[in-house]
């Protein structure tokens, strides 16, 4: 006769981290992992947080009471050893991070000492095996950062005269004599990065830390005498040239963090409403327009004008992707916010993603794609919204010219 299995999953609390427990139920006298035990084994692993672990139990209660001590040992390995073999190969967990537990049937008979034959006997026990299994707390980011894919707007500009740089999204002001070099001839690189399609294929993302970001814009910012990079004394002005809503925006400046951009708020740099500080020039137009973004800087590099995005109802996205290359992007688009969130590996075969403490209910598109060559790409497309559906698979990726990719994304936003 045949048992429906059951599921339980008890929070543990103890004095270092809040675990899991999960309970499982065989059917009578077998080790095999039917649809319903590896679904609770899925749903219980990938609750698990990250540097936690899960205690699985894999005799029940009535089992321990009832079946003969061999056959508690018997059953209890052989599940034990068919739960590992299906974690490594259906949830990709490496084998460093499960680890058997062992509870003798019976205590020793008296006190052990390495001299008598308790201590032998001691170590010769019998017992029943449970499993623990860890969830590592590394996250591994999905692509990586290449600016070589847009060119940069270099210009030559003199040191000891006011100078102005008109790119595509922006235009900046620099005073005389605010870089601090002995060069009168300058080169100044500008990169803008506004659209969709420019940050996606950047490897760019709108991330600070673990707070999620909607970008005004991206900018990279080099200057350089007599090809060595140089620095600024005096503060620049940067004008956003497009209209924006600029309440609750920030000024970021980029850290390059694992091969990726992390913004970091700088209170350093002033993102100004012109009309209210006297010290920032600009002519009558400009006076007139003060629902566009000014930035006052004296730094150089990746500056990002920003805003954080709110949520007290979050969620989280689990991905699950075929074995790629080590260059594949897993990005979250929200289409009402210019945001786009990084996927991070959880697994060593870099299969499985996560998206955590994502607001719930976003429409949004889950983008993968993986460049072939400079002009080849594989991606696919799936809209979504956050908290419908807790895992994403099954997704193929088909090849195209990266022309294509350019004209689909490019409609994201």
């Amino acid at each position: 006769m045949k048992k429906t299995a059951l599921f339980t999953l008890i929070l543990l609390l103890s004095n270092s981290s809040i675990w899991a427990q999960l309970n499982l139920v065989f059917e009578t006298k077998s080790s095999q992992i039917n649809d319903e035990i590896a679904q609770q084994i899925n749903e219980a692993y990938l609750n698990l947080k990250n540097g936690d672990e899960l205690l699985i139990n894999v005799l029940s209660s009535k089992e321990i009471k009832k079946l003969k001590d061999e056959d508690k040992i018997g059953f209890s390995r052989s599940r034990c050893n068919k739960i590992i073999d299906y974690c490594k190969s259906a949830l990709t967990i490496h084998p460093l991070n499960i680890q058997y537990i062992f509870k003798p049937l019976a205590p020793p008979e008296k006190v052990i000492s390495s001299t008598n034959k308790a201590y032998r006997s001691f170590t010769n026990r019998s017992g029943i095996y449970n499993l623990v299994i860890y969830r590592p707390e590394t996250y591994i980011p999905s692509g990586t950062l290449d600016t070589s894919r847009l060119k940069s707007k270099t210009t030559t500009i003199k040191k000891s005269k006011e100078e102005y740089i008109y790119g595509e999204f922006i235009k900046i002001r620099i005073p005389e004599n605010s870089f601090d070099c002995s060069c009168e001839k300058i080169e100044f690189e500008l990169k803008e990065y506004f659209s969709i399609t420019d940050i996606l294929l950047s490897g760019l993302t709108t991330r600070s830390d673990d707070k999620i970001l909607e970008t005004g814009g991206m900018l990279y910012l080099s200057a350089f005498c007599n090809g060595k990079s140089i620095t600024l004394k005096n503060k620049i002005d940067i004008h956003w040239l497009d209209r924006i809503e600029v309440s609750n925006f920030k000024a970021f400046i980029g850290v390059n963090s694992r091969s990726m951009i992390n913004w970091r708020l700088d209170k350093d740099i002033n993102l100004v409403n012109p009309v209210l500080n006297e010290e920032f020039e600009m002519d009558e137009e400009e006076f007139n327009e003060i629902d566009k973004i000014f930035i006052s800087t004296n730094k150089l590099g990746w500056i990002n004008a920003d805003k954080f995005m709110e949520s007290e109802d979050n969620t989280n996205l689990t991905v699950r992707v075929n074995k790629t290359s080590p260059e594949v992007c897993v990005r979250l688009i929200f289409k009402e916010n210019k945001t786009i969130l990084p996927g991070y590996f959880t697994n060593h075969d870099k299969t499985i993603l996560e998206f955590n403490k994502i607001p719930n209910g976003k429409k949004s598109s889950l983008l993968v794609y993986e460049f072939i060559n400079k002009t080849t790409i594989k991606w696919t497309i799936a809209d979504l919204t956050t908290g419908d559906d807790p895992v994403i698979e099954n997704l193929t990726l088909k090849e195209s010219t990266l022309d294509e990719f350019k004209k689909s994304t490019k409609l994201l936003w």
